[in-house]
């Protein structure tokens, strides 16, 4: 079983939480657990921990792309493989990561899949 699969079993039926295991979180801790990075660190840096404050930062200019940019660079413009981080857009932007044809995001009741085609952006990390 790959590190994606396990990470995805993992955290299959987590319910979403703002600051624990939101959007943005799911796709943090994937990346630290196969790259090693500290995204999740840098991600809690911004101290969003509910609806709130996550309006407070976009009126501010930190949009979920803008902060996605700021921890992992452009977006790639290839081909959406297996195990990216996606923007996607449903009723509002969120992170998730691809698993093709799909894209798997945090939900009420656990990871929700949406379709590739909702997909905005996205990166490979690694």
């Amino acid at each position: 079983m790959d590190s994606l699969q396990q990470y995805l079993d993992s955290v299959r039926n987590v319910p979403f939480a703002w600051g624990e295991h939101d959007c943005a979180l799911l796709a943090a801790k994937h990346v630290d657990a196969v790259h090693g990075t500290s995204f999740v660190a840098r991600i809690k840096q911004y101290g969003c921990k509910s609806a709130r404050d996550y309006r407070r930062m976009q009126r501010a200019g930190a949009t979920l792309k803008a902060l996605a940019i700021a921890q992992m660079g452009p977006p790639r413009e290839d081909a959406i493989k297996r195990g990216d981080v996606v923007l996607v857009r449903a009723r509002q932007q969120t992170l998730g990561l691809a698993v093709p044809p799909l894209v798997l995001v945090a939900g009420e009741s656990g990871l929700m899949p949406l379709p590739l085609g909702l997909a905005i952006c996205h990166w490979r990390i690694g």
